[in-house]
């Protein structure tokens, strides 16, 4: 979708509403989904695994602990950076300190969570690409997108520019989309126009 958006218009509009509130899955790990069906790579963002590198997986984390731990299970990397929406109301700020911790418990020492606002595009760029230049000579690199949406396509289009970035889906078992959130809350627009991205992809 987003392929078709950039190649056949000037601007593309995405719209964001952010829910009132989440299901707790720090209670109960099938709150949202079951189980892990499937982790893949799309052909367009296999990336670069070259022999005798180590693995870093940057992980963009969510709600949704399963998907998570599956996914340290299928890639086992050497060194994990997990990025985490900021969070916006007072009510996802009391439940991200819960979320947080239980994702930390799969945390070693040479890890490291970084919180970042998903509405600041930039700023999570910025990070991307200091990471990166920071790993690409010794790492193989793989995004993991589960997390926010948001912050999803700032990491498809990082992986867009810089090839060598592998990215990495999982799909669960079964939905539960009741559970996974209820009310809306604010509703934000972002604009990415097409010389921004051509320019972006294309600046080295």
């Amino acid at each position: 979708m987003l392929n078709y958006a950039f190649d056949n218009f000037e601007n593309t509009k995405i719209i964001y509403s952010e829910p009132e509130d989440y299901g707790d899955q720090s209670q109960s790990e099938n709150v949202y989904a079951s189980g892990v069906k499937e982790i893949f790579t799309m052909p367009e963002f296999s990336g670069a695994i070259l022999p005798g590198y180590s693995s870093l997986l940057v992980i963009f984390l969510g709600y949704d602990f399963v998907r998570a731990g599956e996914t340290y299970e299928h890639i086992q990397p050497s060194k994990k950076i997990g990025i985490m929406g900021e969070p916006n109301t007072k009510g996802l700020a009391s439940r991200f300190k819960k979320i947080k911790t239980k994702h930390k418990l799969n945390f070693r020492s040479i890890d490291e969570i970084i919180k970042l606002s998903i509405f600041n595009l930039k700023n999570l760029i910025e990070e991307l690409e200091k990471i990166r230049s920071t790993n690409i000579e010794k790492c193989n690199i793989s995004f993991a997108l589960n997390g926010s949406k948001l912050h999803s396509i700032a990491a498809i289009l990082f992986a867009k520019k810089f090839k060598d970035i592998q990215v990495v889906m999982s799909t669960p078992i079964s939905y539960f989309p009741k559970n996974f959130s209820k009310g809306v809350n604010r509703t934000f627009e972002l604009t990415v126009k097409r010389n921004w991205l051509e320019k972006f992809l294309e600046n080295r």
